[in-house]
């Protein structure tokens, strides 16, 4: 058994390490993190109105829907522009893995992922759609900012930027030496959301990420990441490359079962990060078992 384990810890320990430490993923899970407060604080928004104990409670929230709507202003800001924040803060964590200037990174995979949008003409202006602001542009989010952060760096590696004299300060310098490759990132996606007329919003909300989310939404995906987290903590192996993974997934789901719960739908989606932490994973990997054999060992043992 001792070589068996000496095996697989030889075999899968560089290949875990390396994923784990791979800085598009590394970067993916930091920006996702990032958001854990937005989320926090809309769901706490949204679990007001919706409390339900006791009955005249209840109650009052049915007879004032203009107290419900002021209520969900905080949750339509947080988890209704989730996919904006994911962008800047992936943007900028990659940004900083490269060496480069993070709030350059973050902005510019914002308005890249925004050049994935059109606005709509109205009689009395014109209206941007929040479709794919909140979980539904999640995906584009992701990859709208990896490709604004990677020109900068094949920009910066290239030396394909305007350099200012150095009596200018940092931060305008960066802005300018940030020009071009932005130019570029949004000039790519201008050509072909609006020129080609390829819609990158509308293929992945519809087949990539009902493909993801069905793949995680049933008792069996989280069962499987429980499993592989165990196994991974047996061997002396941090999960973390697990959570990178699957946190896209989970937001993606928890965004819409919230937004199910605010229009007063059913709960569709299992496979969510509470779902797995509070029924699944009690105690977290091992720990609660281990704090019972040490309260309990004589008894156990």
């Amino acid at each position: 058994m001792e070589e068996f384990a000496k095996s697989i810890e030889k075999i899968l320990m560089p290949v875990m390490n390396k994923i784990s430490t791979q800085r598009h993923l590394s970067a993916v899970r930091d920006g996702l993190i990032a958001t854990i407060p937005f989320t926090i604080i809309g769901a706490i928004f949204l679990l007001i109105p919706y409390f339900p104990w006791p009955q005249p409670y209840v109650e009052f929230m049915g007879a004032h829907p203009e107290i419900v709507s002021k209520l969900l202003i905080p949750f339509n800001m947080s988890l209704g522009l989730l996919s904006v924040y994911v962008s800047f803060g992936i943007g900028s964590r990659l940004a900083k893995s490269y060496n480069l200037d993070g709030l350059s990174g973050g902005i510019s995979a914002v308005f890249t992922f925004f050049m994935t949008m059109s606005f709509t003409p109205l009689e009395n202006g014109t209206f941007l759609s929040t479709a794919y602001l909140g979980g539904e542009g999640m995906f584009t989010a992701i990859i709208a900012a990896i490709l604004a952060v990677e020109v900068i760096h094949f920009c910066q590696k290239k030396k394909i930027s305007i350099r200012m004299p150095e009596q200018v300060p940092p931060n305008v310098s960066n802005s300018f030496e940030s020009l071009i490759p932005i130019f570029i990132s949004t000039g790519i996606i201008w050509l072909i959301v609006h020129i080609l007329g390829f819609d990158i919003n509308s293929l992945i909300s519809t087949i990539i990420t009902p493909a993801l989310s069905m793949s995680s939404n049933s008792i069996l995906a989280p069962l499987i990441y429980v499993l592989l987290t165990a196994i991974m903590w047996l061997f002396g192996m941090h999960p973390a490359v697990l959570s990178s993974i699957m946190m896209p997934i989970w937001l993606v789901n928890a965004e819409a079962n919230m937004a199910a719960a605010a229009a007063g739908e059913v709960i569709p989606n299992v496979g969510v990060q509470p779902f797995i932490f509070t029924f699944l994973w009690i105690g977290g990997g091992g720990t609660l078992a281990f704090g019972i054999a040490i309260r309990h060992g004589d008894q156990l043992f």
